[in-house]
């Protein structure tokens, strides 16, 4: 029988997981679920236990046969090698995207749905980019426009003024990837709070303030440690990519076992941040498509309508507190987690050695170990955008093309513009809704399990092996809350 260290942070955790799966299990089956998910042959209550169980086996798996870190010293395969000569148009590319999505915004018709804006920012980049990464690698380092300016800014800069040119700012390296995760919160806010989000040229307005800053920024500390530490695509979906089977190295294919790159990797600050704003943006995003939420941020808007809030802004303030909040959950939940993996023994000897006077290293901080295992992180929060926006890419992913062949939305009806693709429809049949449901429940367990394996394993390099396992078990307990909370969001929207 699995035991667990009678520590007051893992009771805790321990009781909130089990009251939320209770809840989950037994009030889902009644619950407001998506359209056509009624009728599932196994009923969702069943999917909650189930998942958790295949998290418990997974991590009694773990335990009793992985004994030793792996993933940090796994072998990668060379595949194959490209000329490095193509960065230029994949460059060229993402910038005539970039000065697209802008015009579009701010010359083409005022309509989110007929407007290729929207789409670019919201489809294109924020879900297709990281989830083709999750298959082929990091693909926003070959396209990322931000980079591609500055990079020929940059090489134009130095043939005119030679030696002359001023040196860099050193990158602080306190300031870490912080600005990045900031940049990463402040677009979520755009995405989901902020009244002109459906407003093209308010879009378009805000990408040209994005690229004014960056512009900046890579001005002062050269376009490669800025890129790197301030812009929140590159960081966010170079975590996604780390979890790929291929990684790139100046041209070169490599094909390594999924999570590899992510173990391999050491944080630095700011990037447990960014993953857990990824995770605290993605749950409020599904809470408030909720009845529940819904009613809520529309009664509390109500309230503090008038003086000088429209109904609007209100919405937007009711939405950023409790966006904030969900933030705020999430940070909690993982430094008790992280808490947790320190024993109670080694705290009560730091403890004393503090009181006696005498030197003592001590057990790690709790901050330190959540920047240590934050690359265990990045498959939940990878896991909650696939099953959160899964659908949302499958289905209004299919008009890229058409808003591409008529970015400004005014084109006669029958003009097939650029592509010819101007007339295409979505269409919604392609992929049924019990579908969405079994591939959205399947990335959220897939998505928990590799945590629970990269957690592990950076457990071993971490602690004596004896130890690690037994540190992991306030991180399962993090792990089913997040998977029950995945289902529970799924269901209820």
């Amino acid at each position: 029988m699995l035991r667990l260290p009678r520590s007051r942070t893992l009771a805790a955790l321990t009781g909130l997981a089990s009251l939320l799966a209770l809840t989950f299990g037994v009030g889902v089956a009644d619950a407001h679920g998506l359209v056509g998910r009624r009728d599932l042959p196994v009923p969702t209550w069943l999917f909650a236990w189930a998942a958790s169980a295949v998290l418990i086996a997974s991590f009694v798996g773990l335990g009793a046969l992985w004994r030793e870190p792996r993933l940090g010293r796994a072998n990668e395969r060379r595949l194959f090698r490209v000329p490095r000569w193509l960065e230029v148009p994949f460059g060229i590319l993402g910038v005539a995207l970039l000065v697209l999505t802008i015009v579009a915004g701010l010359r083409g018709v005022q309509i989110d749905t007929a407007n290729f804006a929207p789409t670019s920012l919201f489809v294109a980049l924020w879900l297709g980019v990281p989830f083709l990464s999750l298959l082929v690698g990091d693909l926003y380092a070959v396209l990322n426009p931000i980079r591609a300016v500055g990079r020929a800014t940059g090489w134009v800069a130095g043939r005119i003024a030679g030696d002359r040119l001023p040196e860099a700012l050193a990158w602080p390296e306190r300031l870490g990837r912080w600005p990045a995760a900031v940049g990463l919160a402040l677009f979520a806010w755009v995405e989901l709070c902020f009244p002109g989000r459906g407003d093209p040229s308010q879009l378009a307005v805000l990408i040209l303030l994005f690229c004014l800053v960056h512009g900046v920024g890579m001005s002062l500390y050269g376009t490669e440690a800025w890129v790197r530490n301030a812009d929140p695509f590159a960081a966010w979906f170079g975590w996604v990519a780390r979890l790929a089977p291929l990684r790139w190295d100046g041209g070169t294919a490599y094909l390594r076992a999924p999570g590899v790159g992510a173990a391999k990797e050491r944080p630095v600050a700011g990037d447990a941040a960014i993953v857990i704003v990824a995770i605290g943006t993605t749950t409020w995003d599904g809470l408030s498509g909720g009845e529940l939420m819904g009613t809520t941020v529309a009664d509390l808007a109500n309230d503090i309508t008038g003086g000088f809030l429209s109904a609007t802004w209100a919405n937007a303030v009711v939405n950023t507190i409790f966006m904030l909040l969900a933030i705020g959950v999430v940070t909690a939940l993982i430094f008790a987690g992280a808490r947790g993996m320190i024993s109670q023994r080694a705290r009560d000897a730091a403890a004393k050695a503090r009181e006696d006077g005498r030197a003592q290293g001590g057990p790690p901080a709790t901050a330190t170990l959540v920047r240590e295992f934050a690359p265990s992180l990045v498959p939940i929060a990878v896991a909650y955008a696939v099953g959160h926006y899964l659908s949302l890419l499958a289905f209004q992913g299919q008009a890229i093309l058409p808003l591409l062949s008529n970015p400004y939305g005014t084109l006669a009806e029958g003009d097939g513009g650029w592509l010819g693709a101007a007339g295409w429809t979505i269409d919604y049949t392609w992929l049924s809704s019990n579908a969405i449901w079994y591939l959205q429940v399947a990335a959220l367990v897939t998505g928990h399990v590799m945590s629970l394996t990269l957690s592990h394993d950076r457990a071993l390099e971490r602690f004596p092996r004896k130890r690690a396992a037994r540190s992991q078990r306030a991180m399962l307990v993090v792990a089913v809350l997040f998977t029950c909370n995945g289902l529970w969001l799924l269901s209820s929207v």
